[in-house]
Order: structure tokens, then sequence, then C-alpha cells
């Protein structure tokens, strides 16, 4: 069990982005099991931890998200939390990464696989009841890169 932060101590300068149906916020204790647990999914940490292996661990989830509160500290920016808005749950984490040795600056993201397959199943819907059969990337990339999330049966 790692203790969490004293009541009362933030990060200074806590920029929230809300949308209709996200919340997009620093990094809070309560976010460590949900992103250690999301760590721990194979096809997720495949893509998104230091050595493509699933982490196992509660310490090494946590460190992995010190890593991220640790970006916004040292260069003021850094992967937001997504926060689904109607539960309240961790979905996953968004936002510029430039860690020192990497080839460039990104934008990267992961979610929640449960979470990733309920947005690409609204956007397909969304997309059906306007007569288009594909998403459309000028959304952006995160829009472009879930449509490429196979579909699973529930």
């Amino acid at each position: 069990m790692i203790a969490p932060l004293k009541p009362g101590v933030t990060l200074a300068n806590r920029p929230v982005i809300e949308t209709t149906r996200l919340r997009l916020r620093q990094w809070q204790h309560a976010d460590m099991a949900p992103y250690t647990a999301m760590l721990s999914d194979p096809p997720t940490a495949r893509f998104i931890t230091v050595d493509g292996k699933p982490v196992v661990d509660d310490m090494t989830g946590w460190r992995h998200a010190v890593v991220m509160a640790g970006h916004w500290v040292l260069h003021g920016a850094g992967m937001f939390v997504v926060e689904e808005k109607a539960s309240g749950k961790f979905a996953g984490r968004v936002g510029p990464w430039s860690p020192p040795g990497w080839p460039g600056f990104e934008v990267g993201w992961a979610s929640r696989r449960n979470f990733a397959a309920r947005v690409l199943r609204s956007r397909r819907r969304g997309l059906r009841s306007t007569g288009r059969s594909q998403p459309s990337t000028s959304s952006g990339s995160f829009t472009a890169s879930i449509a490429k999330i196979p579909r699973r049966k529930p």
C-alpha cells in the first residue's frame, strides 16, 4: 500500500478539460488501482509499457502513474487522466508526452479496453445514423486510431 498525498496537497495550476462525456484532469491517488489494472491488460501493455509487458504489481503501476504526474511538474504539461463523467470511473490517459530521448513531441493516449470498445460501438452507431460507413479521420488521431480496434463479442 502506497500512502496517499496529504489532504490539501495538489499540483499548482491543475487544468481540467471537460466535454459532454469526459473530464480530463490531473492524477489522484484513487487513479493508481484502475491505472495499474489497465496496464495489466496484455494488449494494452503491449503498446504503452516500457518493455511491452503487462504490469503485475502495485508498485510498478504506481511508478508508471507518478511518471505521468511528474511530467506535468517538469514540463508544465503532460498526460491527463480521462474520467467518464457519468460514472466518475477512470477511462484512460491522454496528452502530450516528451520524455528525454524520445524521438519527438507527441500526443499519446491509452484507454481501458472495455471503455475503448464502448466508444467504438457508440461511434459506429453514430455513423450508421448519418449514413456514413467509416469513421472520419478528420476528427483527429484518437478517432482514426480507435477505429482500428477489432469488434469483440460481449
